[in-house]
């Protein structure tokens, strides 16, 4: 009988492709014990207080710790009142920012499994290149080197630095990202802003580590995250990708008719029902009144929200049923759009996506927002930045100038 590797490892307690497939829950106290805390070891409990002196010696520190968190909090509320701090706004860009990570492409679908993978290795796994590409942005100096690395790591954290392991990548004469030692020091590279890009192919061993962090074992897809950080004498906000490995595994089948994942694009951008195209903005620099407000509408292009299969353990509105055998549902993206600008205001940073209960202030159907330009002409053009992103990974961008006058 067949049985690939990564059930076979498991089968004997190893790690591999499948990994450890039951998550074991937190330790419980037994019968009659109590749980272990700080009041003391499993089974043991409190000591109690030692009478009326024990008492006046809690109520007396009680009114030290009041009195002085009153001070404190005097302290804090008169600081406050005498300095209110400058914080920038999420779509307003002043200096060097990090704005997008694009993956290209997004997701990477195999309709049969490689059979490399069926083997334990620290090589490259046989699977494509994909393209990773960054939208930095300074506007104090458009054409400036900055220093950046990257990681990969396993999927259960949000980024590479809370992962359970992770690897630091360098970039070879090609431009090709290479895995290094794990945790090793991450080489800087070095590059202009537009220039932020490398090809990268996970290994191996790293594409077993991700399906054995990841919560869903590779359900639906193998997920591998990417992280790139920017320097500028201090460490800029990192930004980090999911890459998504769509393999057949015996849980998770891949859908008869199930495409991988496109980047949306964007046609155009509509300022006050004007068209603008990639093409002419890429040509022509609108002309804009100081303190005139414009109202901007972000154009997808044909075919950029798309309809996807995925695989389901359940019907659609029913509870997961793990013991049910695998079933099929299809849904439709959901495009979010970013904005971005280096002087004016913006009245959103966000529109589109999907329509949250706890966000009352979301604008989800309405995909403008409303740019009121500077009091006073400034002597540069004003940079902006539209990014376009789907709910599965997919993103790209369009930036333009405009003259304010």
């Amino acid at each position: 009988m067949f049985r690939p590797f990564f059930l076979l490892r498991n089968a004997r307690g190893g790690g591999g492709w499948g990994g450890r497939f039951c998550c074991r829950g937190a330790p419980r106290a037994r019968a009659g014990e109590r749980p272990p805390g700080p009041r003391g070891p499993p089974g043991v409990a409190p000591e109690k207080g030692g009478g009326r002196g024990h008492e006046s010696e809690m109520a007396s520190g009680r009114q030290r710790v009041r009195g002085w968190a009153l001070g404190l909090g005097a302290v804090v509320v008169a600081s406050l009142a005498a300095c209110t701090p400058d914080f920038e706004a999420s779509w307003e860009v002043r200096d060097l920012r990090l704005l997008a990570l694009q993956a290209e492409p997004p997701e990477l679908l195999y309709r049969e499994l490689p059979p490399e993978l069926l083997s334990a290795g620290e090589g490259p796994a046989p699977v494509d290149p994909v393209r990773l590409t960054a939208l930095a942005a300074d506007p104090r100096d458009p054409e400036r080197e900055v220093e950046w690395e990257l990681w990969a790591c396993t999927p259960e954290a949000t980024g590479c630095r809370e992962a359970r392991r992770r690897w630091p990548l360098g970039l070879d004469e090609a431009g090709r990202c290479q895995l290094l030692a794990e945790d090793a020091a991450a080489p800087r590279q070095r590059s202009r802003l537009e220039a932020i890009t490398c090809d990268f192919v996970p290994t191996l061993a790293l594409l077993v580590a991700s399906l054995e962090a990841d919560p869903y074992r590779g359900f639906g897809g193998l997920p591998v995250v990417v992280e790139l950080r920017l320097f500028d004498g201090q460490q800029v906000v990192p930004v980090f990708k999911r890459l998504a490995y769509t393999v057949p595994l015996p849980y998770s089948p891949v859908p008869a008719g199930k495409e991988a994942n496109r980047n949306p694009e964007l046609a155009a951008i509509e300022i006050d029902g004007v068209r603008w195209t990639r093409e002419r903005l890429a040509t022509e620099l609108p002309r804009i009144p100081v303190a005139a407000k414009r109202e901007l509408l972000p154009v997808a292009a044909d075919g950029a929200k798309e309809s996807y299969l995925v695989v389901t353990t359940g019907a659609a509105g029913e509870r997961a049923d793990p013991l049910r055998a695998p079933g099929v549902q299809q849904l439709e993206e959901a495009l979010s759009y970013e904005f971005y600008v280096t002087a004016g205001a913006l009245s959103h940073g966000r529109t589109g996506g999907r329509g949250s209960t706890f966000i009352t202030d979301k604008k989800v159907t309405d995909l403008t927002s409303t740019w009121t330009a500077p009091l006073a002409a400034p002597s540069q053009p004003i940079r902006f930045w539209v990014v376009v992103r789907d709910d599965r990974g997919g993103a790209s961008w369009v930036s333009f100038s405009a003259t304010v006058d």
